[in-house]
């Protein structure tokens, strides 16, 4: 009886404490990986900042690290967008609505800093010569169009959401 309660108790105390140094080694990580996005912010290196976010596979970093510089329009560029684009995609598919939020709160800036030049530069006809910068960029609208066409298929499935969901996926359809 009472030896069999005490095993039990030890048993549940130790998956406890286990549980608690998986959860303060994580906590640990995260904030390993903020001090260091923090420090290339406080230089002045946003690629370097976002290249660590994004590097994290944490997605809890990355919705910080967006949270705080989305609206900041003046530091994204079509390369940093590019580096984004995959870890949004993967964002809208997350268990967490606050991911998901931040992902189409994300993509919603990124279209109206981006949308128009990227479909001009498709549609703008192939220059004559060798002009290495217009071919970059035409790659690089390439590769972000074609990785916006593989999201439309999550954020169409989110408009029917209810909540914060449905009306920001709406939006950016």
């Amino acid at each position: 009886g009472l030896e069999a309660l005490e095993s039990t108790e030890g048993g549940v105390l130790d998956e406890t404490l286990m549980g608690s140094f998986a959860i303060q080694e994580t906590i640990g990580n995260r904030l390993q990986v903020l001090r260091e996005v923090l420090s290339h912010w406080e230089r002045g290196d946003v690629t370097a900042a976002l290249k660590t976010a994004v590097g994290s596979k944490d997605e809890i970093v990355l919705c910080d690290f967006l949270g705080n510089v989305l609206r900041q329009t003046d530091i994204w560029t079509v390369d940093s967008f590019l580096l984004l684009l995959p870890s949004l995609a993967r964002m809208l598919k997350s268990e967490t609505e606050d991911s998901i939020v931040t992902a189409l709160q994300t993509l919603q800036v990124l279209v109206r800093l981006f949308g128009d030049m990227i479909q001009n530069t498709r549609a703008a006809p192939q220059p004559v010569g060798v002009d290495l910068s217009a071919e970059a960029r035409r790659h690089k609208c390439d590769a972000l169009f074609s990785g916006l066409q593989e999201v439309v298929g999550s954020v169409t499935q989110l408009k029917r959401k209810p909540g914060r969901l449905g009306p920001l996926a709406r939006a950016l359809l």
